[in-house]
């Protein structure tokens, strides 16, 4: 009885594991934010690269607002949508790392690094004292 029972579950395995991964796989890109320079012959590719290879921009995204944060030494910006905004655009989470009014946050740019051969974004901290949202 084990045994059929252990069959029946490798079975079961084997098709639902096969069926994902025979499926094409769709991947929507859900756009939060949006990259621009002041300067039109200054590509932007490396830094749409550089974000999406980026996973923390949680931590730096106003709840109701949205922010605009500088790459360093370019005149390149990136300006996130506010968690507000993506949660009634896409249904996403508000992280528990976004910015709420009356918190204080840190003034940051971001510079572009290569980490492994992957281009992703560093940030840096500007020396300056806390605002408050």
């Amino acid at each position: 009885m084990n045994r059929i029972l252990l069959y029946l579950v490798l079975l079961t395995t084997l098709v639902v594991s096969s069926n994902l991964y025979s499926q094409d796989q769709v991947v929507t890109l859900k756009k939060h934010y949006h990259i621009s320079s002041s300067d039109i012959n200054e590509s932007l590719t490396l830094f749409e690269q550089a974000a999406s290879n980026f996973s923390d921009f949680d931590q730096y995204r106003f709840l109701n607002e949205r922010r605009i944060i500088n790459f360093s030494g370019s005149n390149v910006t990136i300006e996130l949508f506010s968690a507000s905004e993506l949660f009634s655009q896409f249904g996403k989470e508000i992280s528990p790392f976004t910015i709420i009014p009356g918190s204080m946050y840190n003034p940051v740019d971001f510079m572009i690094t290569n980490n492994d051969e992957i281009l992703t974004i560093f940030p840096l901290y500007k020396k300056q004292e806390q605002i408050q949202y």
